[in-house]
Parts: structure tokens; C-alpha cells; sequence
């Protein structure tokens, strides 16, 4: 797995094929690095997010949500 994105590049320009290829979807990590690769290399494509990391971002995002909600009812316990 690429590390960052100069990596990616390298590794695109070492397999030539994948710049300017005609692929419609593509299913990939959601790395903030995959993003841009994926523009230069697909740029008609669709980007999905593959279930894992869709699911991880929403059990964290969940989760966020619970503890804010938490505090927020410990200080109006307080307040009482």
C-alpha cells in the first residue's frame, strides 16, 4: 500500500496503461492520497467507497456523536 502521493504516481507511471484507461467505476480505499490518483488515472470514473472504510466513518462519526452528547448531558446535570 502506497505510504503517500508520489508513491501512487510512481507506481501509475511505472504501469503507463492505467493513465487515460476508459474505466466508469472504481472502487477504492478512502485515503486522501487515492483521491487524486484515481482523478489522474480515471477521470470519468465513479469513485466508491469500498464497505469498510464507509463502514468505519460511520461507526466513528457515531461514536463522535455519542460523546458529545454525553458531555453535553453531564454539564446540564450539573447546571440542575
Amino acid at each position: 500500500m502506497a505510504e503517500n502521493f508520489e508513491e501512487l504516481r510512481a507506481y501509475a507511471k511505472a504501469a503507463f496503461i492505467l493513465f487515460g484507461a476508459s474505466s466508469r467505476t472504481v472502487m477504492m480505499d478512502l485515503g486522501p492520497y487515492y483521491h487524486t490518483w484515481i482523478q489522474e488515472c480515471f477521470p470519468e470514473a465513479i469513485r466508491i467507497a469500498d464497505r469498510f472504510h464507509a463502514h468505519r466513518y460511520v461507526i466513528e462519526a457515531l461514536h463522535a456523536s455519542e460523546k458529545r452528547s454525553k458531555r453535553r448531558f453531564l454539564l446540564e446535570r450539573k447546571r440542575i
